[in-house]
């Protein structure tokens, strides 16, 4: 902001609109005053807060670009561990943006000493570290030459033998901070001492005691001043520290001189001054008492709303902090919650939700310290949820969900609207099962909308339908109807955007394949006419199942890799969204240790940003097609059981899995002849098509004709489909219908579907499932029992049993080499899926 404020205030008016880039208008979110200073700016984009952040983000490369095309930018960034998320984000787009034709160079400080693993910080810098055109220096403090080269600088003339011994002692005392040993060294001047002895100097235990002694020489006018300044923080204006402070101009402008020329203050822009260290403003504030300390901020709040009457907005953060800390009585700690959540407001606006969660924060305890009234908690539990789902906190469902109760026992429709849209991730909230809480919140919220039709009714209908995903699909498939209806009817494109999103969600089965991608492709296209950077992601993912599932496998690389860089721009909480699909898709290409490692690393991500229960959900289904290949079964039991429990199909069907893995054909029995019994009347949802063809595999281990002839039907509309959800791919349907085939001997059927996989899995990269169909043709060659088979079956497992090596898939090596001993029988051969 400081840099776009002093480009505004220094280029010609008559040239600023032409150098502010393409999106100038946006640039106005962080100067308001360039919208009257700026004659023909478009006002900012007004849309959902993930756009407004990513149109502003592309604002400010646009300027960079625009203004670096008259003459090379250096754009300096100093103590970046001080910076907020949304600062690092823009800083991580600008990096990530950048063209050869932006002449920039952008320099950036950070003491990483003041960095703990969550910090913000951290996480840019990782990514930043595979951008190319990146480079990190690290700056330790002075070394022993160097503390010697800063004394010499002062003292004019080269150390003496006899001073060594003194230089070695300030580099000790320091550890080679430059700071400290200009302050050691300014101490050590003013009070004499540098002639003494070395064990005679009293250099001080720590370096806040030589700030302590620097402070106790100046006047006790100045020390006044320059308490009350510590309590307007790090830098303070003139104007506000004089009226806090109530002192005459002439006197308040004697102290900051002293002060000056202490070096304990140093000029800063805009007729404002900041401490030369944050150490010395914390010897100040720490030295006053409690009491006093409440009484300074009320006294620098009350400065700020009299200075800046005009200008309140611009001062939100300040007076919030000042009025927090002020401990004031009902009637201010009111002023205080109002400031609050203004302060949040304004940093929702600004796409600062790390900050506006601090507010927001601020505001609910306040409200808990002076009794607030419930409708003003209400919402700001809302404001709170809201703002912590886009900084991808899990616990934002919680506090929506308290609002929402609040809301709906206060009667407050418009709230309870509010809580009940909110923290939508794009899809379900919860897989395998139905999130009660947020559908009872749903519901109450069209009760209270009964009769309206506009956007916030069309947007509940939608998100409705996807809730009830793996409850009821006439229901669902109804809300989505009559929501779609009404986004069209009203033709709000932002609106009809969000809904066809959560239209491809709630009607994600087998059967709508068509449907789906006429969806995805009308979500794409409003994505790019809005800049609406949350359907984009959601329009590539969608892309990306799409195409996956109709075996387009390079049109979904594009989609998926495009998700990942539009992800990490839009809001923390999608990125888990656009990682875990990364294992799954490795582990269809036969990348099983980079599968491993993604699925870890999504899982952390996911573990940070999203409910428990989801992730763990999602790593399980990766894990299991990871240990499986690995031959690792007996480590998925435990969890199988667990999950099977719940009567999910493809849980059950996994387990069944895994026992023939472990050579417990009984044991898969009893849990394949329950499932079977259910299976042909399970409504069709996103993991319908495992849960089958999972079931094929285990009845195709099991020889069960009587199931074969069962799957069979159900598998058959989709013979040209790669069977997966997103967060595994489990091979061409075919495969499935060739084994299914093969086990009701139906042996020119199953070698059609299987030499029709074959040629799928070659096309689609995918070696090792590839080999897994050759391992069902060599056993559906055996089975025949014919001489011919039998050698092109050999052959067939030769080259089974060389790829499962290259790929080191140990379960695929095992089944063909069984296959392949002469000892086994053609009925009965087990076959891997």
């Amino acid at each position: 902001m400081e840099a776009l404020r002093h480009f505004v205030d220094h280029v010609p008016a008559e040239e600023l609109a032409g150098r502010l880039g393409r999106y100038g208008g946006e640039l106005a979110r962080l100067v308001p005053e360039m919208a009257e200073g700026v004659p023909g700016l478009a006002p900012p984009l007004h849309s959902d807060p993930e756009t407004e952040r990513y149109r502003l983000f592309d604002a400010v490369a646009a300027w960079l670009a625009a203004a670096s095309r008259h003459e090379p930018i250096l754009l300096v960034l100093d103590d970046l561990q001080w910076a907020a998320g949304p600062t690092l984000l823009l800083l991580r787009h600008l990096v990530a943006r950048r063209t050869h034709a932006t002449r920039l160079l952008i320099v950036g400080t950070y003491r990483d000493s003041e960095l703990r693993h969550d910090h913000p910080l951290v996480e840019v810098l990782a990514d930043l570290r595979r951008q190319e055109g990146v480079e990190r220096f690290s700056l330790a403090g002075l070394d022993q030459s160097g503390v010697n080269s800063v004394m010499e600088q002062r003292m004019g003339r080269t150390l003496a033998d006899e001073e060594l011994p003194l230089a070695r002692a300030i580099y000790e005392e320091t550890e080679g901070n430059p700071f400290f040993v200009r302050e050691v060294l300014r101490h050590l001047a003013e009070s004499g001492a540098t002639h003494l002895p070395v064990g005679e100097l009293g250099i001080p235990e720590g370096v806040r005691e030589v700030v302590g002694r620097r402070l106790a020489r100046l006047s006790r006018e100045t020390n006044d001043v320059l308490r009350m300044a510590s309590v307007v923080g790090t830098e303070f204006e003139v104007s506000v520290l004089q009226e806090a402070e109530h002192v005459d101009e002439d006197e308040l402008l004697s102290a900051l001189e002293e002060a000056g020329e202490a070096r304990v203050i140093v000029d800063a822009p805009g007729n404002r001054y900041r401490f030369a260290h944050s150490l010395v403003r914390h010897t100040l504030y720490e030295g006053l008492s409690a009491a006093r300390r409440v009484r300074l901020h009320r006294r620098v709040g009350e400065a700020i709303e009299s200075v800046h009457a005009q200008r309140l907005d611009e001062y939100m953060p300040a007076l919030v902090h000042h009025w927090a800390r002020a401990a004031a009585p009902r009637a201010e700690t009111a002023r205080a919650v109002r400031y609050a959540v203004r302060a949040g407001d304004l940093a929702q606006a600004q796409l600062a939700h790390q900050e506006a969660v601090t507010y927001y924060g601020q505001g609910l305890e306040l409200l808990e310290a002076g009794g607030g009234d419930d409708a003003q908690r209400a919402q700001l539990l809302v404001s709170l949820g809201e703002a912590q789902h886009r900084m991808g906190d899990p616990g934002y469902r919680a506090t929506i969900l308290e609002g929402a109760r609040l809301a709906e026992r206060l009667g407050d429709s418009d709230c309870l609207a509010r809580a009940a849209l909110a923290g939508y991730r794009g899809l379900w909230t919860m897989s395998l099962g139905v999130d009660r809480e947020r559908v009872a919140a749903l519901e109450a919220a069209l009760q209270a909308w009964e009769g309206r039709e506009d956007l916030v009714r069309a947007r509940l209908l939608a998100n409705l339908a996807v809730e009830l995903m793996f409850a009821d699909r006439q229901r669902r498939w109804a809300l989505s109807d009559e929501a779609l209806a009404v986004a069209r009817r009203l033709g709000d494109r932002p609106t009809l955007g969000r809904v066809l999103l959560s239209r491809i969600a709630a009607v994600w089965e087998p059967g709508a394949l068509a449907e789906r991608r006429a969806h995805v492709g009308e979500l794409a296209a409003l994505a790019t006419e809005l800049g609406d950077p949350f359907v984009k992601v959601w329009a590539e993912l969608y892309g990306f199942e799409t195409a996956m599932e109709i075996g387009e496998i390079d049109e979904a690389d594009r989609l998926l890799a495009e998700a990942q860089r539009t992800a990490l721009e839009v809001e923390r909480a999608l990125r888990w969204f656009a990682e875990f699909p990364r294992a799954g898709r490795a582990l269809f290409a036969g990348r099983l240790a980079e599968a491993d490692v993604l699925a870890r690393e999504a899982l952390e991500i996911g573990r940070a940003t999203q409910p428990l229960n989801e992730v763990r959900i999602i790593y399980g289904v990766q894990r299991f097609e990871i240990q499986v290949e690995q031959d690792r079964a007996d480590t998925l039991l435990p969890g199988l059981l667990e999950a099977a429990e719940t009567g999910n199909p493809e849980s059950r069907a996994m387990l069944a899995q895994a026992y023939c893995e472990l050579g417990r054909p009984q044991d898969a029995r009893g849990v394949f002849d329950p499932l079977m019994a259910v299976l042909s009347d399970v409504l069709p949802d996103p993991n319908w098509i495992l849960a089958v063809t999972r079931a094929a595999s285990v009845c195709a281990d099991l020889d069960d004709r009587a199931a074969a002839g069962r799957l069979s039907p159900l598998l058959a509309p989709y013979a040209d489909r790669i069977a997966g959800n997103g967060v595994v791919w489990i091979g061409s349907v075919a495969h499935y219908l060739g084994v299914l085939a093969t086990t009701l001997e139906h042996f020119d059927e199953a070698e059609t579907y299987l030499l029709a996989s074959d040629a799928a899995h070659e096309h689609l990269h995918a070696p090792g499932w590839r080999a897994r169909t050759r391992l069902a043709r060599a056993r559906l060659l055996l089975r025949r029992g014919e001489r011919e088979g039998a050698k092109q079956a050999r052959q067939l497992l030769g080259q089974v049993i060389v790829t499962a090596r290259d790929l080191g898939l140990v379960n695929l090596e095992r089944r063909a080499s069984e296959l392949q001993s002469p000892h086994q029988s053609g009925g009965g051969t087990p076959v891997l899926r």
